[in-house]
């Protein structure tokens, strides 16, 4: 028997919030550097880079954060459907 009853939908609830939270948190990071080169995705950085248009160490740090950010951001979503599915 579990010392601590906790509800389920407050766990649901709670995790919720937390992956909300941290969603706004990385997409207002990505936006930022999106708007830094004028750019909609990681992919036309790439592109950017790739072709010589932009040649700085900086751009590419900002790309790889970008992946990194654009990866994390579709998981976290992920997560927040599966759980929406939960909640039902």
């Amino acid at each position: 028997m579990p010392m601590i009853n906790i509800d389920n939908k407050f766990v649901l609830k709670s995790m919720k919030k937390v992956f909300v939270e941290e969603l706004e948190e990385m997409e207002n990071e990505l936006k930022k550097l999106y708007e830094k080169y004028n750019i909609n995705s990681s992919k036309e950085l790439a592109f950017d880079i790739s072709e010589g248009f932009i040649t700085s160490e900086e751009a590419r740090q900002d790309l790889e954060r970008m992946k990194y950010l654009e990866e994390n951001i579709e998981r976290i979503r992920s997560y927040l459907r599966d759980i929406n599915m939960l909640s039902i």
